[in-house]
C-alpha cells in the first residue's frame, strides 16, 4: 500500500482540526464568561489596590488608598492617612472627646458594605485593621499610645 502525499495531508488536517476546534470553543467560552462577569460588575479587587506587605502584621492597608470592593457585596473602600478604613481623624484626641477602638477580623472590617452602613459606623466612629484580633491589637499599639 502506497501512501500518497495528499492522503497524508488530509489525515493530518482531520487529526488537528478537532483539537483546534475544542481549544477554540474553550477560549470562546472563557471570553463569554469574562464578559458576563464584567457586565455584572463581579470581580476580585486587586489586593495591591489597598493592601501592602507589613513586616509585623503580614499585611496592612495602604494609607490614602481608594478602591472598590466587589467580592461578597459592593462598596467603595477608602483608607485614611493612618492606614485605617475610616474618615480622617486628628491623631491628638480633642478635649472632651471619647474614642472607641474596635479590634477584630474581616467581619469587623466589613469591606462588603459601605462605610456608613457597617456596625461600627452606626454605633460609634472607630476603626478596624481587618485581621485577627491579636494582629489588630498589635497594629493599634503601633499606631497609637495604647498600652497593655
Amino acid at each position: 500500500m502506497v501512501l500518497s502525499l495528499a492522503r497524508v495531508a488530509d489525515f493530518l488536517k482531520r487529526l488537528t482540526l478537532k483539537p483546534a476546534l475544542a481549544v477554540l470553543g474553550v477560549v470562546l467560552a472563557l471570553a463569554a464568561a469574562e464578559a458576563g462577569l464584567r457586565v455584572a460588575h463581579i470581580s476580585y479587587p486587586p489586593p495591591a489596590a489597598f493592601i501592602r506587605y507589613d513586616r509585623d502584621l503580614g499585611w496592612s492597608h495602604k494609607p490614602g488608598a481608594v478602591s472598590e470592593w466587589r467580592y461578597e457585596g459592593f462598596s467603595k473602600v477608602q483608607i485614611n492617612s493612618a492606614g485605617l478604613r475610616d474618615r480622617e481623624h486628628a491623631l491628638a484626641k480633642p478635649p472632651g472627646a471619647f474614642r472607641v477602638a474596635v479590634l477584630g477580623d474581616s467581619m469587623t472590617e466589613a469591606l462588603q458594605v459601605p462605610q456608613q452602613s457597617n456596625s461600627k459606623a452606626t454605633s460609634a466612629r472607630s476603626w478596624s485593621a481587618g485581621c485577627s484580633t491579636a494582629l489588630a491589637w498589635t497594629a493599634a499599639r503601633r499606631k497609637s499610645s495604647i498600652s497593655a
